[in-house]
């Protein structure tokens, strides 16, 4: 029989052994060499999505988007989350650019993949990221123009305390358009967090904060935001507003003479005054 070099003689069984492993190793290897390809797909597809080329970019996004539908571990992706973050910003500067040269977004090539595309993406992996991601696509996102009480405004507003710093700027800025966002992002995220159902509780300062600017939004120079500010006092179910609103329901300015009546911030507070007296 013939020694080896370590100085044994290998057992019967050890060709068989030797083979298994063999298979074994190559088996993990395959599957390691997939996976990167997998991966590689999706990281061609991102490099995609910041291409100077706008076809290339919705090519991109396109492949992200399927393949975050359809795979969960695609969610996860902090690479994912932050490319898609901060593809929303650069569309966003575009579309911006688009209306100040055109006078509307209407036109505007890309405007169908931002909305049925990129926006479904960002609010898909949103849940999913953690620490910086979550920041990002949560300024990505309340930077946009979305409607109150969209999918996009309850998705934000859900984030809870990962959220609330954002949301706030909006609500205390001088710019009348980004207030009444904020208000409107206030009422759902303190409705939310009084339902149990944020995926970051508030904390009491966060809280007391947020409670704050919502009920100083009732005093606003802006009608539109005063308007705004009673609908997110009724979703924050925020009785204590209701002396202020006792005040704008019989003395604001707004009392619809002009305009359409029923969404006067009069007519707006003394409904409001109804519904949180018949609430807990």
């Amino acid at each position: 029989m013939q020694v080896g070099r370590l100085g044994f003689a290998p057992a019967p069984m050890c060709g068989r052994v030797v083979f298994a492993i063999a298979l074994e190793v190559s088996s993990v290897s395959w599957a390691a060499v997939a996976f990167q390809g997998d991966r590689d797909g999706v990281f061609a597809a991102l490099r995609q999505m910041s291409h100077p080329s706008a076809e290339m970019r919705e090519q991109g996004l396109k492949e992200v988007s399927e393949r975050i539908r359809a795979e969960e571990a695609v969610r996860d992706r902090p690479d994912v989350q932050l490319a898609l973050a901060a593809l929303l910003r650069a569309e966003q500067r575009r579309i911006t650019d688009h209306v100040a040269t055109h006078g509307s977004a209407e036109d505007y090539r890309y405007l169908q993949s931002y909305q049925e595309e990129l926006l479904p993406a960002a609010l898909a992996v949103l849940p999913h990221a953690k620490a910086e991601a979550e920041r990002e696509l949560v300024a990505a996102l309340v930077n946009g123009a979305f409607t109150r009480g969209s999918a996009v405004a309850r998705a934000i507003a859900a984030v809870g305390e990962g959220a609330v710093s954002a949301v706030l700027e909006r609500a205390t800025s001088s710019a009348g358009s980004d207030r009444y966002k904020g208000y409107d992002l206030l009422g759902e995220m303190l409705g939310y967090h009084r339902a149990g159902t944020l995926r970051h509780p508030l904390s009491s300062r966060s809280e007391a904060q947020a409670r704050r600017a919502l009920l100083a939004g009732l005093g606003d120079s802006s009608i539109t935001c005063r308007r705004n500010a009673i609908r997110g006092v009724v979703k924050a179910r925020e009785h204590s507003a209701i002396p202020a609103l006792k005040v704008l329901a019989a003395t604001d300015p707004d009392d619809g003479r002009t305009g359409y009546a029923r969404s006067s911030v009069r007519a707006l507070a003394a409904q409001a005054i109804a519904t949180l007296s018949a609430t807990p």
